[in-house]
């Protein structure tokens, strides 16, 4: 059975990619990630709208997979273009003007900070692995990733309408 690491982000790429595809029709269109308070937000607009949002929250025995998990989002979103950063907000605007991630929570931006002050030298992947030697491994719940897909085909159809 895969682990439930794997398979949950799997559905957040699902779901990042649905998002990406539907700011590729428009300029004004935006993806906004937050990752705070042991949460994980995607926020979809179009000019001031917000046409979608997705938020999963962990709790705080679950932080160390919820580090985990936002690295390696961070990297799966920002890690194929040369991440710029502002404060706390990543970003590339000439191959993904897209999208802009925000980091509020210490730690994590702690983490982020060193994976974009040397991206040059390392591939972001292979320096989330030298943070967490061992992935925190749970279980798939099947309950909760059937919640999980049936939230995503949501945002397929309001997308696509």
């Amino acid at each position: 059975m895969k682990s439930f690491t794997n398979e949950l982000i799997n559905r957040l790429n699902e779901l990042y990619i649905i998002y990406e595809g539907y700011c590729w029709k428009c300029d004004d269109r935006k993806i906004n990630i937050l990752f705070q308070d042991n949460c994980i937000a995607l926020y979809l607009n179009c000019g001031n709208d917000n046409v979608d949002e997705f938020i999963l929250s962990f709790n705080n025995r679950e932080n160390k997979l919820y580090q985990y998990v936002a690295l390696k989002f961070f990297d799966m979103v920002l890690g194929d273009v040369f991440i710029y950063k502002e404060c706390n907000q990543f970003y590339n605007k000439k191959h993904k003007s897209y999208v802009m991630i925000t980091v509020g929570d210490e730690k994590l931006l702690t983490f982020i900070n060193q994976l974009v002050f040397n991206q040059e030298e390392v591939y972001i992947h292979e320096e989330i692995n030298n943070f967490f030697k061992v992935k925190p491994l749970k279980l798939c719940n099947a309950k909760f990733f059937d919640t999980l897909d049936e939230r995503i085909d949501v945002s397929k159809k309001l997308l696509r309408g």
